[in-house]
């Protein structure tokens, strides 16, 4: 998946270097991007901003080089391929 176009309401709120710094101080931390934008709900409920809006910002600092993705808790971990379990067995 790649950068789409940003709403330019998004685009804006992008632009703040404070949301910036707590995205990557929580990316940092290992944390998703969903508890990130609930621990700003709760610090900073004047400047919040959603889960999607930050995978946005993530996305767009890859675009250019950026790192942040790759200290995403999921980052590089392999999804279950799928099957059925069977109960009882090892």
């Amino acid at each position: 998946m790649g950068v789409q176009e940003l709403p330019e309401s998004v685009f804006k709120l992008c632009q703040n270097t404070q949301h910036k710094q707590v995205v990557a101080k929580g990316v940092s931390l290992g944390w998703s991007p969903e508890c990130i934008s609930a621990r700003m709900k709760i610090e900073l409920p004047d400047k919040m901003i959603s889960h999607t809006t930050i995978y946005h910002l993530i996305d767009k600092d890859k675009a250019n080089g950026g790192t942040l993705y790759q200290d995403l808790p999921r980052f590089g971990k392999a999804g279950w391929k799928g099957g059925k379990r069977k109960a009882g067995r090892s």
